[in-house]
């Protein structure tokens, strides 16, 4: 028996991300997938395995498989369901599975993630020093503001 999706008609329709792509369904989804994670063209192109010529040739014209829309979602940390309309959820797709746990595809594209990971974390740590940056000037004047008032 699969799960309900309680929260199902709270979903939103996904935003074209290129109006003229409306015709372009894979294509918008794998750009808004993209914004949403912060994933680079380059990385994408190296998740599905293609130059980033050939993935960006395969974005204008739309031409995506669901396995490659599933590698797309994987990489940006979503992954797809597959419900009834009494909204039960069906089937839940999992990468690993559908590769197959121990295929070259999968462990190079486990590996761009531990790496994709790693870079994350990477970019949080220069964002929460720069921000430490800022809190140790501010708080630096703050000080100098207190002395001077002191000095009255």
């Amino acid at each position: 028996m699969g799960s309900r999706i309680d929260n199902v008609n709270e979903t939103q329709p996904l935003e074209l991300v290129n109006p003229i792509w409306s015709d372009r369904r894979s294509s918008n989804l794998i750009k808004w997938l993209m914004q949403r994670s912060g994933v680079s063209t380059e990385m994408m192109a190296d998740f599905l395995g293609v130059k980033v010529s050939v993935f960006s040739n395969k974005l204008s014209r739309g031409a995506f498989s669901f396995r490659e829309l599933m590698i797309a979602a994987y990489a940006c940390n979503y992954s797809f369901l597959l419900f009834s309309n009494d909204c039960e959820i069906v089937r839940r797709f999992d990468l690993r599975d559908e590769l197959g746990e121990y295929s070259q595809e999968w462990e190079r594209i486990a590996k761009l993630k531990q790496a994709l990971s790693i870079e994350d974390k990477r970019n949080l740590l220069r964002s929460k020093e720069m921000e430490l940056e800022k809190i140790q000037a501010d708080l630096m004047q703050l000080k100098e503001e207190i002395d001077n008032a002191d000095d009255y």
